[in-house]
């Protein structure tokens, strides 16, 4: 595996790891009553989770 695979598999897991932050957020402000701040860190989580798949397709990775 090459160094840049390397890199991009690490940059998913990052990004993966943020995604389940912001949906853990999104969670927490729901329950406090606050929708819009729900909403912002829904497509946060979303917009993350897309970049840890792009990542991860643009490595070539099978899993990780």
């Amino acid at each position: 595996m090459s160094q840049r695979q390397t890199d991009m598999i690490s940059r998913a897991r990052s990004a993966k790891t943020a995604a389940y932050q912001q949906a853990d957020a999104a969670k927490d402000a729901l329950a406090k009553g606050l929708p819009a701040r729900a909403q912002h860190h829904a497509e946060q989580a979303k917009q993350l989770a897309g970049e840890a798949k792009r990542l991860l397709s643009r490595s070539n990775a099978l899993y990780w």
